[in-house]
Formats: C-alpha cells, sequence, structure tokens
C-alpha cells in the first residue's frame, strides 16, 4: 500500500489534479475578468476639477499656501462642510443613463467599514444622509460633458489626505462592470471649528481668529517677574506643514481610523515631535515653558470637560512609554481631578504643586525630613496672546490664563483642589503627611531681587529675626547659580557662608555681593540667575531654606538710520 501510494501511479494522480486546478483557476479568471469589463457604451472621465480657490474661500483655508501652488495646487476642505466638484467626461452626462460612484480613499488600506473610504452615489439633486455620511448632489451647473456636484464631507471625517476614484458604468445594464478613473491630486481635509457638530467648534470669532487664522503671535519667556514676549511665527499656512503633520501622525503610528479624533491626533503629533528638555531634569523647575492649548470636545471623559486641552511636544517624562503629554482637560486640572486621561497628574503638577524642600536626616525612616513647604511657587502665571490685540512693541497684548488651571492661590477652592489630587496620588499623600514637630522661633525672609541691569553688581540680603527670649546661633549658607531656562543648573557663580548669634529678639541682614565681573563669564540664553539660601539654628535644630530667580537685562539694541530721501527712520 505505503510502496504505491510514493510510485509512479500515485505521481500520476498528483499531476493530474494539478492539471484540473489550473484549468478550473484559469476558467474562473476568465469569467471574473468579463464580469468586470465596462459596459459598451459607458462613458469615461477625463479630467476632474476641484474649484480650489473658490472652496478654499468657503472652507476658510485660501490662505494655505499649497491652495496658490501655480503648479500643481491641492485643494484644502473642512469636514462637516459643502465643496464643489466638476468631472468633465468623454461624451455628454446623461443621469438617466449614466452611473457614477465617487470613491473617496483615505490611509493606506481604504475601507468603508473602518470609516477610511466615503462611497458617494451620484443620483439625485438633493442630500439624503446624515451629518455622518458621505453625501452629494447634482448641481444645476451640469451641462454637456460637465458634470457639477456638492460633496457633503462627514463632520467626523478622518483628516489628513484623501484621494479620489471615480467609476462610471450604466444604469440599466446586465453588466457589473465600470470604468475606474483615480485622481493623482492630494485633497487634505481639516478640522473644522466652524462647523457646530465638529467636536473642535469654537463659538466665537474673535478666538476663531486669533487662534485658527492668525499666523503669527507671541512666546513669553523670562522668569516671573520679569516676562516678556517675543514674536513667533506660526506659519501653518507654509506649503510644508501640511504634509508635515500627516507625516508626524504616521511616525506617532496613530491608526488610519482613529484620525477623525482630535484627542488621538493631538497625543500623535505631541508624541510624534522629538523635542523634550536639554541636560538632566529629573524633577526640575522650569522658569518658563511653552506648550499648546487645542479646544475640543472630551466625548471620552465625563460631561463638563471639553474646552480647552493642554498639549506637550516636549515633557519632563514619558507616557505610555512615549514622550509625549496630553490632551488633558484643563477643567480636570482646575478641579484637581488627576485620574482623567490623559497625563492629569503631570500637568497638575506642572502649574499647581506644592515645592518642598528636604534634607537628609538620619532621624528620619526615609532618611529624609521635610524643611519647608511653599504653596505658592509653581504655576504663578501662564501667558498667551490675548486674542483680538496686537502690540508688536510691548505686551500689552499679554493674557494671563492661570485662572483657567487653577483657582485663586491661597483660596479654599485651590486648597480643595490640591487635596482632591493628594488623595489620588498614594506617593503625594505620604509626603504630605509628615509633621513637623521641632520649635521654630527664628523668623528668616530671602529678599526678592526683581532685576539688574548687565554690567551692574547685586546684592543676595537675608533678614534673621530671632522671635524667642533666648539667644540663637545660627549657620547660613547664601549660593547663587546660573541656570537655563528649565531650571538646570549652568555653573556655581558665587558662594558665602558663616555663622552667627542673635540676641533675644534680635535683628540680623546677612549678605552676599556679587559683581559684574563674577556673573557675566558664568551667563546663558535668558541671562537667569537663581539665588539659594538655607540657615540652621543649632538650638532647635529648625531649617530654612528658600530660593529666588531674576533676569539680567541686556542692553536694549538702538539702530538709527540716516535720513535720506524716500526712506524713514526705525527704531527698535
Amino acid at each position: 500500500m505505503a510502496s504505491n501510494r510514493v510510485g509512479s501511479d500515485y505521481n500520476s494522480w498528483i499531476n493530474t489534479l494539478r492539471s484540473d486546478f489550473t484549468r478550473d483557476l484559469r476558467r474562473r479568471n476568465r469569467v471574473e475578468a468579463e464580469a468586470e469589463k465596462p459596459p459598451t457604451g459607458a462613458n469615461k472621465v477625463d479630467r476632474v476639477h476641484w474649484y480650489i480657490k473658490d472652496n478654499a474661500k468657503n472652507h476658510k483655508t485660501k490662505k494655505y499656501e499649497m491652495v496658490h501652488d501655480k503648479e500643481k495646487p491641492k485643494p484644502v476642505l473642512r469636514r462637516g462642510q459643502l465643496f464643489y466638484l466638476a468631472i468633465r467626461f468623454h461624451e455628454t452626462f446623461d443621469q438617466a443613463k449614466d452611473r457614477v460612484v465617487l470613491n473617496f480613499r483615505f490611509g493606506h488600506k481604504p475601507s468603508v467599514s473602518k470609516g477610511t473610504m466615503g462611497v458617494v452615489m451620484v443620483n439625485s439633486d438633493k442630500l439624503t444622509r446624515t451629518k455622518d455620511e458621505w453625501d452629494c448632489r447634482i448641481d444645476p451647473g451640469t451641462r454637456g460633458k460637465d458634470l457639477v456636484v456638492q460633496v457633503y464631507i462627514p463632520v467626523g471625517a478622518c483628516v489628513g489626505i484623501y484621494h479620489l476614484e471615480v467609476l462610471t458604468g450604466l444604469h440599466n445594464s446586465s453588466d457589473t462592470g465600470m470604468n475606474n478613473y483615480l485622481d493623482e491630486t492630494d485633497c487634505y481635509i481639516l478640522f473644522n471649528p466652524w462647523c457646530k457638530d465638529d467636536v473642535v467648534y469654537m463659538d466665537d470669532e474673535q478666538k476663531r481668529e486669533e487662534y485658527v487664522m492668525n499666523d503669527k503671535g507671541k512666546v513669553w519667556v523670562g522668569s516671573y517677574k520679569r516676562s516678556r514676549g517675543r514674536p513667533w511665527a506660526f506659519g501653518q499656512f507654509d506649503d510644508v506643514v501640511l504634509p508635515l503633520a500627516v507625516y508626524l501622525l504616521e511616525i506617532s503610528r496613530v491608526s488610519d481610523p482613529e484620525r477623525g479624533n482630535p484627542v488621538k491626533v493631538v497625543r500623535g503629533i505631541s508624541a510624534g515631535i522629538e523635542g523634550g528638555p536639554d541636560g538632566e531634569n529629573w524633577d526640575s523647575i522650569w522658569n518658563f515653558h511653552v506648550w499648546n492649548d487645542a479646544w475640543m470636545a472630551r466625548n471620552d471623559l465625563p460631561p463638563g470637560y471639553g474646552g480647552w486641552q493642554a498639549i506637550d511636544a516636549t515633557p519632563q517624562e514619558e507616557s505610555d512609554y512615549k514622550m509625549q503629554c496630553g490632551p488633558t482637560s484643563l477643567v480636570a486640572i482646575r478641579r484637581g481631578d488627576i485620574g482623567l486621561n490623559y497625563d492629569s497628574p503631570f500637568v497638575f503638577a506642572e502649574v499647581n504643586a506644592d515645592l518642598m524642600h528636604w534634607g537628609e536626616d538620619p532621624q528620619s525612616e526615609w532618611g529624609w525630613s521635610r524643611m519647608k513647604m511653599n504653596k505658592y511657587h509653581i504655576g504663578r502665571a501662564i501667558m498667551t496672546k490675548s486674542s483680538g490685540k496686537d502690540d508688536d512693541f510691548g505686551d500689552d497684548d499679554g493674557e494671563d490664563v492661570v485662572n483657567d488651571y487653577k483657582n485663586t492661590e491661597g483660596s479654599v477652592a485651590e486648597r480643595m483642589a490640591i487635596q482632591n489630587a493628594i488623595r489620588g496620588s498614594r506617593r503625594a499623600m505620604q509626603y504630605y503627611n509628615i509633621k513637623s514637630d521641632g520649635k521654630e522661633d527664628v523668623a528668616f525672609d530671602l529678599i526678592d531681587i526683581d532685576k539688574i541691569t548687565m554690567g551692574h553688581p547685586f546684592q543676595v540680603n537675608v533678614v534673621v529675626r530671632n522671635e524667642s527670649n533666648e539667644k540663637r546661633k545660627v549657620y547660613a549658607v547664601l549660593n547663587s547659580r546660573s541656570l537655563y531656562y528649565t531650571g538646570v543648573n549652568v555653573a556655581h557663580i558665587k558662594k558665602a557662608e558663616g555663622t552667627f548669634v542673635l540676641e533675644p529678639n534680635g535683628t540680623q541682614e546677612v549678605a552676599m555681593t556679587v559683581q559684574f565681573s563674577e556673573y557675566w563669564p558664568k551667563l546663558v540664553e535668558q541671562c537667569l540667575i537663581k539665588i539659594y539660601a538655607i540657615c540652621r539654628v543649632e538650638e532647635t535644630q529648625q531649617t530654612w531654606t528658600d530660593e529666588d530667580d531674576f533676569t539680567v537685562d541686556k542692553p536694549r539694541l538702538d539702530i538709527q538710520v540716516s535720513r535720506r530721501e524716500g526712506s524713514r527712520r526705525r527704531r527698535r
């Protein structure tokens, strides 16, 4: 039996099977190919006209440079809105005879079931579908060989690049095959803040003009006491921006079906941008930091958490194994609801953390004891350019939006938000449960330095008051360093230390003078200096620390041009 199975008879039987299978496969392929052939007399497409500039005007996208490209202009449209499209045929278009289907293909594997391909039948002069479906109507401008339609883009359509495929056949024919015309034009579809049904809708025309249409603004830099606005060109209408945005979504691996969801899109943009802080920034405190707020509904969160959402493309820590942050609801941050997506604990700490100073303590079970807690050091100002205002030479167009992120410092609501956040973090509960039973009868006050001018010395002053009826021996250290705006130390500038005795109820000032020659070689961009003071009382082991940041003002550049005929004098 086995020998027969592997013998010549068996091999012949296998070869016969192969021949039969091959013959049947070829027959089926011929039948399918015949069935897919376009019916005789079916109209063919010559070209497609996108009415690029007219549509751009209606869709508020006429500022995009690619709309006006002389060689290959590209349509830029917004979802939740109609746009015009014309199709030129070989023969006169006959609505009763010609069957036309428009396929709007998105991504590398368009799929109707996944929402990445819109299929539209052209057969009516009315819109018949819902706002969540692709639709079209035949325009009265249709005549001769030109079919003119108005196409509706679903309000939840994916954003990015689409390509149009036009299928043509005959209505009354037993043939199912259709001619296929694939237009090579890249059609960009964007979110639509003007559409009430879009989750990014913003009901304020002035803010839409500022946050969507204005291509220049300001970014605030410096310290809290000396912040200033720097002009910033957003350049969102440059011809490279939309292709780059699509590229960022690709490298951040946002799936095609998710690209209609602004939550997923902005999170992908955050992950796709390689930035991040310079140097070692573990738990550092930045003098200033820049991030974006994006406006959208949050259907993935409980009601009430929509509106502005924080998104940070250069965060200080990973989220879901990527350097990304957000979108985080500002309402959640203000309430201390740190259990909501995405990255609420991190953003809350960025703007509303309490600053704790720790010292080594061998008596503590942790090895550390808390020396001081400053409740009002973090998040004192959050600056942005005010909508509808422009100040090219000053900062009158600045707007402090800190109240969008947190309640008034020291208010009951602000402390309740802190307590709400603490309850959501086991580590925070451990930190706040630490209590100090030591006597604290010496008061310390580090005198803030608002600013100094380049070339001048500065002085660090600490006023120490003994509030007890006994002498107190105090050890004090004053230190100054230059730093980056991220809070990372650059170089040591000067240090002074010493011990002194305070008489009962006495006051003494501790001072350190720093000369220009000592600090200027150590300065870097932004010219920021940090002062750090630490004092310890020998008799009670009371420890006090404080810090202060300030900016060294550089001379203003004054450029004067000689006055000539036909010219004007300008000054900055």
